[in-house]
C-alpha cells in the first residue's frame, strides 16, 4: 500500500503546485479525479497520505528480522 500512497502523494503535490501532468490529474482517489478535487480536498488527502506513509515507514523501521523467544528453564 505504501508504494500506491507514495505515487498518489506525488500526483497530489504536483496538482497542488500546478505542475501536474494530465495523467496525474486523471488519477482517482475515492472515485474522484485529482483534477476535479478542490484545493482543500487535495490538501486533506495529501495530509492523510503523509500520515499513512510515515506510519508504514515507522512500522518497517521497528520490524526486526529476528524473533525473540523467551524460555524459562527450571533446574
Amino acid at each position: 500500500m505504501s508504494e500506491f500512497a507514495k505515487k498518489t502523494l506525488q500526483a497530489l503535490e504536483a496538482a497542488i503546485e500546478k505542475r501536474a501532468s494530465q495523467s496525474m490529474l486523471s488519477m482517482t482517489i475515492g472515485g474522484k479525479a485529482i483534477g476535479m478535487m478542490s484545493f482543500t480536498e487535495q490538501l486533506d488527502i495529501r495530509d492523510r497520505l503523509l500520515r499513512e506513509i510515515n506510519a508504514c515507514d515507522r512500522a518497517k523501521k521497528n520490524q526486526s528480522p529476528f524473533t525473540t523467544i523467551k524460555v524459562r528453564v527450571d533446574g
